[in-house]
């Protein structure tokens, strides 16, 4: 028997009756509303299972204000500034509280701005948004739009207060990769950020002067630079920052893994040690960074927990609770790997690469 034939004989009754619960249960259960994932939950769900019971959520969301449907606004996708691992997580955490996704990717804006009335006037449940640097142009939007449903940026600079934000501890990142680098001997960073324009990037590289000072590790001025986050500008800039000088930094903090991995490639060409001649480490923990010889040192953002966090606000909000914003700022990880790692010598610290928390 196919589950849609057994759907349409067995009845959300059959579902509370197996389950020893009221159908008020199953429904909040099985739509979402219920957010408690204890005895009861599982009840209702092994009964559903064993029924071969699937609500109709299409023809209840017509009887109700609910759609069980979250939009996903995002900008023209890049690994660098959308990985694709934050995009598994939304998906995951979205189809984990039984909910839909409407994805819309705009290449600039204007497309943006339309998607965004586009889901407005779908009756979408919640949005998210990834912001870019263009995405101030939705400020007005958003700004009439959180009255209506629950709204939640993920990264990037709050674009309202009006709306939830979360993200990751850009800063406490920087404070943890200055600091590795200090423990593991180093006396001498070097910094290649992003583009200076966006507020991440201008942010950053505060945090980064003042916790290089206070390590008495001030770069050089040549020595900070910024750029596109690709692998070309990482080998261009290591090769200016190395070739034809007689005082060259001992390590490299890089704004993401493509622009580390450029500076990696460039080491090896000009015949430099890592980690033993420098020390690089990157941004955003990309599968290449396992691969690379040696492997890459990286920061982590957790955004498992940052989908799981957005996810909860909105379906939070749909079931009649507060629409108060909020603001969750996640502690990333160190995720420590040979392109930074040296046993030092004369000391007892032996400690294997892995996860750090600082």
């Amino acid at each position: 028997m196919t589950r849609e034939t057994a759907s349409s004989q067995t009845s959300i009754a059959n579902v509370a009756a197996l389950a020893n619960v009221s159908t008020a249960t199953v429904s909040r259960v099985l739509s979402g509303q219920r957010s408690k994932d204890d005895d009861i939950a599982q009840r209702v769900r092994q009964a559903a299972d064993q029924l071969n019971y699937s609500a109709n959520f299409a023809a209840s969301s017509l009887r109700s204000d609910v759609t069980r449907t979250i939009g996903l606004v995002l900008p023209q996708i890049s690994e660098e500034e959308t990985p694709t691992v934050l995009l598994n997580s939304l998906s995951a955490a979205i189809r984990a509280a039984n909910r839909y996704l409407l994805l819309a990717v705009g290449t600039d804006a204007q497309e943006q701005s339309k998607d965004l009335h586009s889901f407005l006037a779908r009756g979408v449940d919640g949005l998210i948004i990834i912001s870019d640097s263009s995405a101030d142009s939705l400020i007005d939007s958003l700004n009439q739009a959180h009255k209506d449903l629950p709204i939640v940026q993920i990264g990037g600079k709050s674009l309202t207060p009006h709306i939830s934000w979360v993200g990751t501890d850009e800063s406490e990142a920087m404070r943890m990769t200055v600091d590795h680098l200090a423990e593991q001997g180093a006396h001498a960073i070097a910094y290649l950020s992003r583009e200076i324009e966006t507020y991440t990037a201008a942010d950053l590289f505060t945090t980064f002067y003042t916790q290089a000072k206070a390590l008495d590790l001030t770069p050089d001025p040549d020595w900070v630079q910024f750029g596109p986050c690709t692998m070309e500008r990482g080998y261009q800039a290591a090769l200016s920052l190395f070739q034809g000088r007689r005082i060259v930094p001992d390590a490299v903090v890089c704004a993401s893994d493509a622009v580390a991995l450029g500076v990696l490639i460039a080491c090896r060409h000009i015949n430099l040690r890592v980690p033993e001649d420098v020390k690089i480490i990157g941004y955003g923990d990309s599968p290449a960074c396992e691969l690379a010889q040696p492997a890459l040192t990286s920061i982590h953002p957790v955004y498992e927990d940052m989908a799981n966090e957005a996810v909860r606000i909105i379906c939070e909000r749909t079931t009649g609770k507060p629409r108060l914003p909020s603001y969750r700022a996640f502690k990333p990880e160190l995720i420590y790997r040979e392109s930074t790692w040296s046993p030092r010598t004369g000391s007892s610290d032996m400690t294997l690469p892995g996860a750090v928390d600082y």
